[in-house]
């Protein structure tokens, strides 16, 4: 209910009754007798944690729930008594197709604060004719480039010629490689690896006149966290000393190396495994003779011997296992705690140096303290700096991918913005490295996680590659369109100005404005206007999260992810910044990429509309009520398939299974009499026929 509170929009769509056909009384309206608020609060609240994806092609502040927006509007537009006599269920109309609706077609529908355009975007989408006003610009063109007509087709080639366009001061590479480029970081001789994240530090000038030190503004040195689920074998049994251990089949590593991997002497077995001993050694792939056994090397945790083990037949079992990437104040390395963290000091496994993690040098906010002793503001500090100095900062770890390798790539990964199939996903891979590179890295003794992300610090080869960029941009910067304005004074910029921060170009690192200001350029190329301006709102939308006002959100059980400068409603400096990719790879959030939803969103609407034809045939197989309205609209593809599947054995658990087969066979199965996996388009037609 909080959030149709909020919606006072309402009265601004509101519309006189019409009179009847005989023109003497008004009609009364579904609105004027009741509304479903208990039912549309449950949609509302979903919602709110995953818009449509239209939604999310650029942020907006204080977007609201488009479902509310559509009741308000069908309630407004519908009459309360059908011809039939019947009242009128706004949740029955709420989930019906209105395009042909004379109650709503040709309405018009005047909004004159649209902000985000919640109510422009859902007018449309009920056939009205809408008109939206707004005083701010970037509002306009948002809503703009929300319910611009474009072709899927068109935008795609408009995409691709932005890729291939060259860029003059790369010697005429093309943009994409070269934005890419920017983000690489050795991993060993050769072979690079993808930058998804690399994570900054500003560091305050101790105030004492006999110190000067420098001294890195760290709340604490946990740099990420995160839970992930692995496979293992139960309680298998050594041969050589008879005792058992979880053999886990998957790498439970947030790092590479594994000379930084550290297990908390109590809890690192994982999730409900506290006391159990584990060991890691990867499943060899099945023996396609049944002659042949299926076994493999695996180190004993206790008599730390390299045993000859088979293969259980058991099916195997799922543990999360508590990581954390650590960060050390001595040396700088990056390493990997495993198990729940301690309470006081933990030694780094490179220098030995202790030191407690959860204690950095800013003791409470907007203070820090130097190793001299001396502890003071860190406006302080700022002030004792010239008008045109801000506090130094400096890079210290990365978050990069490395691809798998081709035939160990798991296929159900989220695809990027202009993916269509197995062959363009292939291609969209960068491949940094040649298909030998894993052979290489482990020949290194490194260990590469399953999905490719790693941690690792950053090195002096990464240093020097940010230094040419660095070196390249204040040679070209004059030739490239970048922000030199200076920033004004006003309630949400005083605090950068008291962080000596005097023009827009400065909220950005070197390397982000040179990948901006080239990918700016090159979309200023296109000739087609519609297509630019689609271009520009996912540019547009990029900016939020590319610059240095962005910081890295960790979480406890879950990978983290950037939140961008408008994460809050100011504009706050931040002490620890988080740089993204600006062009953008198969992970990471932020990037260039990411933002232009556009392209999935009939994909969407197909495993909506799959997922409602389930639960609306297995509600009438089993001769209860519809439960179709209980399907909440999807995040991602076949992920919301099985959580659907999940919701039917629930609720329907008589006819489930049947009906659930039954689609499975038309989906997936009986493509020309052959067994293959179809296309996401062959789904689609076979489907809808």
């Amino acid at each position: 209910m909080d959030q149709l509170t909020d919606n006072s929009k309402a009265a601004d769509i509101a519309m006189s009754s019409p009179l009847n056909g005989d023109g003497d009384a008004p009609v009364k309206r579904a609105i004027e007798v009741g509304f479903p608020i208990v039912e549309i609060n449950r949609l509302a609240i979903p919602e709110r944690n995953s818009f449509k994806p239209i939604y999310q092609m650029h942020k907006w502040f204080a977007r609201r729930a488009s479902c509310v927006f559509r009741a308000i509007l069908l309630g407004t537009f519908k009459p309360a008594i059908q011809p039939d006599g019947t009242p009128t269920d706004l949740m029955e109309e709420f989930y019906k197709d209105h395009s042909n609706d004379p109650d709503t077609n040709d309405k018009v529908i005047l909004d004159p604060f649209m902000g985000g355009g919640t109510t422009v975007v859902e007018a449309l989408r009920l056939g009205c004719r809408v008109i939206g006003i707004d005083l701010n610009p970037v509002a306009w063109f948002i809503v703009k480039t929300e319910t611009e007509p474009v072709e899927l087709d068109a935008l795609k080639a408009a995409f691709d010629r932005l890729a291939t366009r060259p860029v003059a001061w790369n010697d005429g590479r093309q943009l994409k490689d070269t934005l890419l480029n920017l983000y690489k970081t050795e991993i060993t001789d050769g072979i690079a690896a993808d930058v998804i994240y690399t994570f900054w530090v500003k560091s305050a000038i101790c105030t004492d006149p006999n110190c000067k030190r420098e001294v890195p503004l760290f709340t604490d040195y946990i740099i990420t966290q995160n839970a992930p689920k692995i496979r293992y074998h139960r309680d298998a049994t050594c041969p050589g000393c008879r005792k058992t251990f979880d053999w886990e089949v998957e790498l439970a590593s947030l790092i590479a190396e594994p000379a930084l991997m550290v297990n908390s002497p109590r809890g690192s077995g994982g999730e409900g495994r506290p006391t159990s001993v584990w060991s890691y050694a990867p499943e060899p792939p099945k023996p396609r003779s049944r002659r042949d056994l299926w076994q493999t090397d695996v180190p004993c945790p206790h008599c730390q011997q390299i045993i000859r083990m088979r293969v259980p037949s058991a099916t195997k079992q799922k543990k999360a296992v508590a990581l954390a990437v650590l960060f050390c104040p001595s040396c700088e390395a990056v390493w990997q705690w495993r198990g729940p963290l301690p309470e006081g000091e933990v030694a780094c496994p490179i220098c030995r140096h202790c030191y407690d993690l959860k204690k950095g040098s800013v003791p409470q906010k907007g203070k820090f303290q130097c190793s001299c002793g001396q502890k003071d503001d860190i406006i302080a500090s700022v002030r004792t700096l010239a008008q045109d100095q801000r506090l130094p900062i400096r890079p210290y770890a990365v978050q990069a991918y490395l691809p798998p390798a081709p035939d160990d790539e798991n296929d159900g990964r989220q695809t990027s913005f202009f993916e269509d199939g197995d062959a363009e996903r292939l291609h969209e891979k960068h491949q940094p490295n040649d298909l030998n590179s894993r052979d290489v890295i482990s020949a290194a003794g490194l260990r590469i996680p399953e999905n490719g992300k790693f941690f690792r610090r950053f090195t002096v080869s990464d240093m020097r590659r940010l230094q040419q960029t660095e070196a390249v941009w204040a040679e070209c910067k004059e030739n490239l369109p970048y922000p030199r304005s200076t920033i004004p004074e006003g309630y949400n910029t005083n605090q950068m100005l008291k962080h000596n921060y005097r023009t827009w170009a400065e909220m950005f690192a070197s390397r982000q404005l040179l990948a901006l200001s080239t990918l700016l350029q090159k979309i200023m190329a296109e000739e087609d206007l519609t297509l630019k301006e689609m271009l520009l709102c996912a540019f547009s939308a990029t900016l939020n999260n590319s610059n240095m006002f962005s910081r890295y959100h960790r979480f406890t059980y879950r990978e983290g992810k950037i939140e961008g400068v408008f994460a809050r409603h100011d504009f706050q400096p931040k002490i620890t910044a988080c740089e993204s990719n600006v062009w953008g790879i198969v992970h990471g959030y932020g990037a260039f990429l990411q933002f232009d939803k556009a392209a999935r969103r009939e994909t969407r609407i197909f495993w909506f509309r799959l997922g409602r034809s389930l639960l609306k045939e297995c509600g009438r197989n089993s001769h209860g009520p519809d439960i179709s309205r209980h399907y909440r609209p999807p995040v991602c593809g076949q992920r919301e398939l099985r959580r659907t599947c999940g919701l039917l054995s629930r609720l329907a658990p008589a006819r489930a299974q049947r009906t659930l087969s039954a689609f499975r066979s038309r989906i997936h199965t009986e493509s020309g009499g052959d067994r293959r996996k179809l296309s996401s388009q062959e789904k689609q037609e076979k489907f809808l026929c």
